[in-house]
């Protein structure tokens, strides 16, 4: 949060096992967002609760660019879907090959690393995704 703070940006993310929501907010104010990393149903409540800004939901598939022990998959998703009303992005080995079943879920936002440190066009990997996002 501090660098969040000295860099001025629009918001901060945080773990489960970093800064809590309430102790984020202390160090970068109001105006800022606070994202939360959530693994359960239980966490995603605790988050809305606790006064983030946005979730983020998964890991919903095994990723290149992290190691996970578990994965929530796409249930956990769609139990988002259905009772969280905060912003919610899927986050864990999303790629152009599992989209489609990500956003069946409900969820309408997504973080991609590995699908695009791994490109070897860019700018036509990010044309193709846009547009699958926007299609669905």
């Amino acid at each position: 949060p501090d660098l969040a703070v000295l860099s001025r940006a629009d918001g901060v993310h945080v773990g489960q096992d970093e800064l809590s929501v309430k102790d984020a907010r202390a160090i970068v104010g109001t105006r800022m967002l606070i994202g939360v990393s959530t693994h359960s149903i239980e966490q995603a409540r605790a988050a809305v609760i606790a006064g983030a800004s946005y979730i983020g939901c998964g890991p919903t598939f095994p990723s290149t660019t992290k190691a996970f022990g578990a994965f929530p998959g796409l249930d956990y998703l769609c139990q988002v879907a259905a009772e969280i009303r905060l912003p919610a992005f899927a986050i864990g080995g999303i790629t152009d090959e599992n989209l489609s079943a990500v956003l069946a879920t409900g969820i309408r936002r997504v973080a991609l690393r590995g699908q695009l440190l791994n490109s070897t066009d860019l700018r036509q990997n990010v044309s193709r995704l846009r547009e699958m996002l926007v299609s669905e």
